[in-house]
């Protein structure tokens, strides 16, 4: 494949997946105040975005951060330790 078709083909997904951000961020944002409200810190939060790919799924934890926080926290030194 061409540089310059990679480039194209990039740019146009970049392109065609734009407006999704429109959708995203908000999303993400109000999960941010929610993180930061129930204590989590960067990484934590990050870690549960990525264990939790459903959506709107990650504002469920809002109805009981302190369990949340607690499993999830619980899972991050396993992965520690493993590693």
């Amino acid at each position: 494949m061409d540089t310059g078709d990679l480039r194209s083909s990039y740019l146009r997904g970049l392109r065609d997946g734009a407006p999704f951000i429109l959708v995203i961020a908000p999303f993400a944002m109000v999960f941010g105040v929610l993180a930061k409200s129930a204590g989590l810190n960067v990484l934590e939060a990050l870690a549960f975005s990525v264990a939790v790919i459903a959506g709107a799924a990650h504002h469920l934890f809002g109805d009981r951060p302190e369990e949340t926080v607690a499993t999830l926290r619980g899972w991050l030194a396993r992965q520690d330790a493993l590693a």
